[in-house]
C-alpha cells in the first residue's frame, strides 16, 4: 500500500503530539490498573511486557495487570468474559469477532482523543489506507491491530532447483501452476508422502478460510449476497474455488491431510524442517525461520498465487489491540495502547508483525526485514472477510464444507449448496 508524502508528514506531526502526551507522567495520586489479556505467543508476550515495564516507568500511576491465556481457549475466554460484562479492562480480539462485539456493546470505539487526534477522521488517515476497514462497525472504528497481516506464498529454493525451476523467475503465479509444481515437488517413497510439494492449512475453519476466501473472490465469489441477507457461496465460482482446494490434493496429490508435522502452536514446521516445498503464511513466520534452522538458507517469499494475476485478491486479516466497554478504566486502556501502537519497528523485528500506523517503514529495521516487499504488494490487494454479526457460524459451515469436499468427497457443488442452507439459516435466526 501507498500512501502520499504529506499524509506521512501529516501522521508524524500528529504522532509527535501524541507522544508528547503519552510520555507525560500520570499524576502521583491517580494510581490506575489496567487490566490486559493476551494469548500465548512467546514472542509477542515478551514484547507485550517489555513495553508495559516502560510504559509503568513513565507513568508511576499506572500498572499494567498482563493475563496469558491458552490460544485453545482464548477466543471463548473473551467472549463468555465480555458477553457477562466481565473480563479485563483492554484485550487482544481477533478481526472476526469485531462486528459482533461491536453490534451487542461489549468493546468501546476507539478514542481518537487518547492517541493525540481530534476526530476520528484523523486518526484513520494516520494508519495505512484500508488497515482499520475490517475494524469498522457502523463507520465506527473499535479496534488497533497488534498485527496486520497478509498470506503470501514461501517456496524452498533448493527443492525448485532440484526439478528444473528457477525460483528466482519460474514461481508459480497461478493455482494451476501451483498445482503442477506442487505435484513434481511433492516426494512419494513406497507410497508414503516424505515431502509435501504444497498444502492448506488444516488447522481450523477460520485458518482455513483465511486461505481459500481471497480464492473465492479471484474467481468473483462472495460468501454473502451484498445487502447480507443471503447466501452467495454456492455460485459457479464458488465451485470453482472449491475445486481448486479439492483438486490440489486429491487430484494432483501434492500433500496430504495426514501428514501431521505442522501443528496450531507450530504452523510452519513442516516448511521449516524442508519436509514442505511450498507454504502459504505470513510476515510473523519470518522470525521463526532463523539460522540454524533447515530451511534458512534457501527459502524466498512471493506473490500470493492467483486464479488470474491481471485482477489479484489477496486476504487481510488482524489481532487487535480493543477495550471492553464495561471496563472501569477506558481512557487508560486507550492510552497505553496508543503507545503499545508507536514501537512499531520492535513488533516488526521481534515478531515479524507488521504494524499499520503510518511511519515506520522508511525505518532501517523495516528496510532490512525479509520480503517486506512482497508482503506490502500483497497486503495492497488485500480484502478483509466479510462483516457479519453471524461470523462464527458462517466460519463453522464454510470449513464443513470444505472439510467435506476434501476429506468426504461430497461434490464441491453439494458441499457449498449444503453451506448455502446453513448459513441461511443462521442469518434468519439472527434477523
Amino acid at each position: 500500500m501507498t500512501t502520499t508524502r504529506s499524509r506521512r508528514a501529516a501522521g508524524a506531526l500528529g504522532a509527535a503530539v501524541a507522544l508528547t502526551l503519552a510520555g507525560a507522567p500520570v499524576h502521583a495520586g491517580a494510581a490506575t490498573t489496567v487490566k490486559f489479556w493476551i494469548f500465548d505467543n512467546p514472542p509477542m508476550v515478551t514484547v507485550t511486557k517489555q513495553l508495559a515495564a516502560q510504559y509503568e516507568h513513565l507513568h508511576p500511576g499506572v500498572k499494567i495487570d498482563i493475563s496469558v491465556l491458552p490460544n485453545v481457549s482464548y477466543a471463548q475466554k473473551y467472549t463468555v468474559a465480555l458477553g457477562t460484562r466481565t473480563g479485563p479492562d483492554a484485550l487482544l480480539m481477533s478481526n472476526s469477532d469485531i462486528a459482533t462485539m461491536a453490534n451487542d456493546g461489549a468493546i468501546a470505539p476507539v478514542d481518537p482523543g487518547a492517541f493525540g487526534y481530534a476526530s476520528q477522521r484523523q486518526l484513520v488517515r494516520a494508519w495505512m489506507p484500508g488497515s482499520l476497514k475490517g475494524l469498522t462497525w457502523k463507520h465506527r472504528v473499535y479496534g488497533i491491530p497488534m498485527e496486520f497481516d497478509t498470506f503470501s506464498l514461501f517456496i524452498n529454493t533448493q527443492d525448485f532447483r532440484a526439478i528444473g525451476l528457477n525460483p528466482a523467475t519460474q514461481y508459480p503465479r497461478t493455482w494451476a501452476q501451483v498445482e503442477q509444481d506442487g505435484k513434481r515437488l511433492a516426494v512419494w517413497k513406497d507410497g508414503k508422502l516424505v515431502r509435501e510439494g504444497f498444502d492448506w492449512p488444516y488447522f481450523n475453519a477460520g485458518w482455513e478460510l483465511l486461505v481459500w476466501y481471497p480464492i473465492l473472490h479471484q474467481f468473483g465469489g462472495h460468501v454473502l449476497t451484498a445487502n447480507h441477507q443471503r447466501a452467495a457461496v454456492n455460485s459457479a465460482a464458488g465451485v470453482k474455488a472449491l475445486d481448486v482446494w479439492v483438486n490440489m490434493i486429491r487430484k494432483y496429490k501434492t500433500g496430504s491431510p495426514a501428514f501431521g508435522v505442522s501443528t496450531p502452536t507450530d504452523p510452519n514446521q513442516a516448511f521449516i524442517e524442508n519436509k514442505q516445498a511450498m507454504w502459504i503464511t505470513g510476515p510473523w513466520a519470518i522470525p521463526t525461520i532463523t539460522k540454524g534452522t533447515p530451511a534458512y538458507s534457501h527459502y524466498e517469499v512471493v506473490p500470493f498465487p492467483q486464479a488470474d494475476p491481471a485482477h489479484p485478491v489477496t486476504i487481510l486479516y488482524s489481532w487487535n489491540w480493543v477495550v471492553n466497554a464495561h471496563a472501569p478504566n477506558q481512557a487508560a486502556a486507550w492510552r497505553f495502547i496508543d503507545f503499545l501502537s508507536r514501537h512499531e519497528v520492535q513488533w516488526l523485528k521481534t515478531c515479524g508483525y507488521i504494524q499499520p500506523r503510518l511511519g515506520w517503514y522508511n525505518t532501517a529495521v523495516a528496510k532490512d526485514f525479509p520480503f517486506l516487499s512482497v508482503f506490502r504488494h500483497d497486503q495492497s490487494h488485500g480484502i478483509y472477510m466479510f462483516n457479519s454479526l453471524q461470523g462464527q457460524q458462517i466460519t463453522t459451515d464454510l470449513g464443513n464444507a470444505l472439510a467435506a469436499a476434501l476429506d468426504q468427497g461430497v461434490p464441491p457443488r453439494t458441499a457449498l449448496h449444503q453451506a448455502a442452507q446453513a448459513i441461511d439459516r443462521a442469518l434468519a435466526q439472527g434477523r
